[in-house]
C-alpha cells in the first residue's frame, strides 16, 4: 500500500476517534450526576402546583388544565423536565435509593390513575336525559373523590421522602384551606 494513502487513512481514523472522544467527554461534563436530594428538590417544584392544592371540584372548563398539570408532573417524575421552570432534574430511574425508587414507582402509578380518572370527568353524552345527567354527576363525584384520595396519598409519600431529605413538605390537598 502506498505510504501516503496509509498515512491518510491513519489521519482520518485518528480524527474520527478524536471527535468521538471529545463528544464523549463533553457529554460526561454536561450531564453531571444528581444526588437523590437534588432530584427530589426539583420534583418539589412540579408537585407544588395548583393540581395538588385544595379539593378538586372542577368546572368542565378546568378539566383540561388539570389533566395538563397531571401530565406535566408525570413528565417531571419520568424525565426531570418541569414545564415552565428553568430547573432541570432527572427522572426516577436515576434514583440511587432503592426504597425511594419503589415509592416513586407507586407515585407514578397513582399519577397514571389520576390521569385515567380525569379523562372520565369529561362529559360523554351530547344531549343527556335527566337520568343520564344524574348518573354522570354521581360518577363524576365518585371520580373526584378518588382523585382527591390519590392526590393525598401521593403527597403523603412525597412528604415522607422530603422530610428525610430536609426538603420542605407540602400540605395534603384535602387539608388546604379554601375560601
Amino acid at each position: 500500500m502506498d505510504p501516503t494513502i496509509f498515512a491518510a487513512i491513519i489521519g482520518v481514523v485518528g480524527a474520527v476517534l478524536g471527535a468521538a472522544a471529545g463528544a464523549g467527554i463533553t457529554y460526561k461534563l454536561t450531564t453531571k450526576p444528581m444526588s437523590d436530594r437534588q432530584i427530589f428538590r426539583v420534583w418539589h417544584i412540579a408537585f407544588d402546583s395548583s393540581v395538588f392544592k385544595g379539593p378538586l371540584r372542577l368546572q368542565y372548563a378546568q378539566i383540561r388544565a388539570t389533566k395538563q398539570g397531571i401530565e406535566d408532573i408525570i413528565n417531571a417524575v419520568n424525565t426531570g423536565d418541569i414545564r415552565g421552570s428553568a430547573e432541570k432534574g432527572k427522572g426516577r430511574t436515576f434514583l440511587k435509593n432503592k426504597e425511594w425508587f419503589l415509592k416513586m414507582e407507586n407515585v407514578a402509578s397513582r399519577l397514571d390513575e389520576i390521569r385515567v380518572l380525569a379523562d372520565k370527568l369529561e362529559p360523554r353524552i351530547d344531549f343527556p336525559t335527566a337520568a343520564q345527567i344524574a348518573a354522570q354527576a354521581q360518577e363524576r363525584n365518585e371520580n373526584l373523590d378518588k382523585i382527591d384520595h390519590e392526590r393525598d396519598e401521593i403527597i403523603e409519600t412525597m412528604n415522607e421522602i422530603w422530610k428525610a431529605l430536609k426538603i420542605p413538605t407540602l400540605i395534603k390537598p384535602s387539608e388546604v384551606k379554601t375560601s
